[in-house]
């Protein structure tokens, strides 16, 4: 991404070169936010004050002004907030030959072992940094042997005139107030980048400025679910009977209690009737649970728990349809060898009556050994099965 000077020029009436790129490269990487994807990306700016590159350690005449803000990493919002806030203000010409050695050199180095679909450089610049006719046979040949592919990203703002190639020098640029004029410079270093983009079997492409109207109605809301997506056009706040919900539905590794916003005393009032006539009806609430922006929505139950002092509700979560592995098992083969006889049935009765302890206490209560008393999860738990 270039950031030199002549990205940060301003014409009349228009933004910066540098402004447009960033728009573009904020929506690529929130794009990549927005559909999970496992890409990674790695950003390195040429025209920066400041060295701060892996190829410049070894000299101090080649690979300046070049730094590498972000090695190869999925997209996040962190770099989102970078390009469009974090973009040092202060600048220098740099080699564009020397970026994209520096590039190719965190592509290869940061995926060697590991298995990509494809390497890809993109290049966001209007030409207004050096390149040397000489130099791109080089690179060029790197591209080959290192199989990556070039995307070049034109980032100069011109009108669908024809374009004028004038000789002007860098400080009179300022004067030119035809936006369908290059510097021969220029000129000469956007054919000298498609040559090279080319060679390499890349893609061309411009940045211009447009407007598409979309309105509201032509808009629906989309869940992510699993693998699927599922559109909703309308608010609708429905529930399930609770005996639709098995235990054996029951997933993740643990529970949450969901309580009202008690600052909110609407809210409260609101949540507590809801929750009130879940548990009237013998209903529960079928919701969607994402954590956060980065990870993966989840889908869950919502079940009222009244007490005394709170009302609340308990979340566990569901696995999705295509969680769900069914298998179609044979019947026990029945035997009358192993089919229990009227007195061993007798037997097992007597055996859970006399494990009964729910009138066994002396004071008279219904209970004695009440599960919520023992303070052992051990014994709590066994209690449970037994239950």
């Amino acid at each position: 991404m270039d950031v030199g000077p002549s990205m940060r020029e301003i014409p009349p009436g228009r933004s910066s070169a540098l402004s447009l790129c960033q728009q573009c490269v904020s929506w690529i990487v929130q794009r990549r936010i927005f559909t999970e994807s496992k890409d990674e990306i790695a950003v390195v700016l040429f025209g920066t004050i400041e060295t701060e590159n892996p190829l410049a350690s070894n000299t101090e005449t080649e690979y300046q002004h070049i730094s590498l803000v972000r090695n190869l990493l999925m997209a996040d919002w962190n770099l989102v907030k970078y390009i469009d806030e974090g973009i040092p203000s202060e600048c220098q010409e740099a080699n564009l030959a020397d970026a994209l050695m520096v590039a190719m050199h965190v592509l290869v180095s940061g995926t060697r072992g590991r298995s990509f679909a494809q390497k890809s450089i993109v290049l966001f610049t209007d030409f207004g940094t050096v390149l040397n006719d000489d130099q791109y046979q080089t690179i060029i040949q790197d591209i080959k042997e290192l199989q990556l592919e070039i995307v070049l990203i034109d980032c100069i703002q011109l009108s669908g005139m024809p374009v004028q190639v004038e000789n002007f020098t860098v400080f009179e640029r300022d004067r030119c107030e035809e936006d369908n004029v290059k510097l021969r410079r220029q000129h000469t270093a956007a054919d000298i980048c498609k040559k090279l983009v080319s060679a390499a079997d890349g893609t061309c492409c411009s940045i211009r400025y447009g407007y598409h109207y979309h309105y509201c109605h032509h808009f629906s809301i989309v869940y992510n679910l699993g693998q699927q997506f599922l559109i909703i056009k309308s608010i609708s706040i429905q529930e399930t009977e609770g005996k639709q919900i098995k235990p054996h539905y029951y997933s993740g590794d643990g529970s949450y209690l969901v309580f009202a916003n008690s600052s909110n005393k609407a809210g409260c009032a609101a949540f507590s009737a809801f929750a009130h006539a879940m548990q009237q009806t013998g209903k529960v609430a079928i919701v969607r649970y994402c954590y956060s922006v980065r990870s993966s929505p989840r889908i869950g139950v919502l079940i009222p728990l009244i007490k005394r002092g709170y009302t609340s509700f308990v979340y566990l979560s569901l696995p999705f349809a295509e969680e769900i592995a069914t298998f179609a098992l044979p019947s026990l083969i029945q035997n009358d060898r192993i089919k229990p006889s009227d007195e061993q049935l007798d037997a097992v009765d007597r055996l859970i009556d006399a494990l009964d302890l729910t009138n066994v206490s002396p004071e008279g209560e219904k209970e004695l050994y009440r599960s919520k008393d023992i303070l052992n999860p051990s014994i709590q738990f066994l209690f449970r099965v037994r239950a």
